[in-house]
């Protein structure tokens, strides 16, 4: 049996709307997989995230308390300085 359904024919249309629906059916499907991995991949980015927000955080509080320390031998510095250029001065 000869195909002469070129679509011109009510067969030809169904069969033509039955493969373009089968089309449309497998990009469907292919966009929602690439969706889904995109998601996931974003719910990893986001995770990432927040760990390198909560080590941010915990290097800016380091930091800012090697600065107190910092500050606490300069004035402790300055002070014995200050102590030895009196004691030094006596003699």
């Amino acid at each position: 049996m000869a195909r002469a359904n070129n679509g011109e024919t009510p067969l030809g249309y169904y069969e033509s709307a039955i493969a373009e629906t089968l089309k449309i059916r497998e990009e469907f499907q292919s966009d929602r997989k690439n969706l889904e991995e995109i998601k996931a991949a974003n719910k990893r980015l986001e995770a990432e995230l927040q760990q390198a927000k909560a080590e941010i955080q915990k290097l800016e509080i380091a930091v800012s308390n090697y600065r107190e320390e910092f500050q606490t031998l300069v004035l402790k510095n300055q002070m014995l300085q200050s102590n030895f250029g009196s004691l030094s001065g006596r003699n």
